[in-house]
């Protein structure tokens, strides 16, 4: 029983990792973040402020917008997609 919870911690920890932080799937979150503020008519703050800090992360980006959509904030918060990524093994 106990090796199958630390697998499934380890696997927690690393997709969420993986989902809000990697380099390997920063551009895909770019474009999940760009599609969100589109969806919340915000795509020209979006554009304005990847021209601004292009070699910013897009969680830098997201943390340094005060109105940031929510959904925005879960995608580069690990504590909050953290929960989600965990609940989702859980239920696997």
């Amino acid at each position: 029983m106990i090796p199958a919870l630390l697998i499934d911690a380890v696997a927690a920890y690393r997709l969420t990792r993986l989902a809000t932080a990697d380099v390997i799937t920063e551009d895909l979150r770019r474009i999940a973040i760009g599609a969100i503020y589109a969806w919340h008519g915000d795509d020209e703050q979006w554009g304005a402020m990847l021209e601004d800090h292009p070699m910013s992360t897009a969680a830098d980006l997201v943390n340094m917008d005060p109105d940031a959509p929510k959904l925005a904030t879960l995608l580069v918060c690990r504590w909050c997609a953290g929960w989600w990524i965990s609940l989702a093994i859980v239920v696997a």
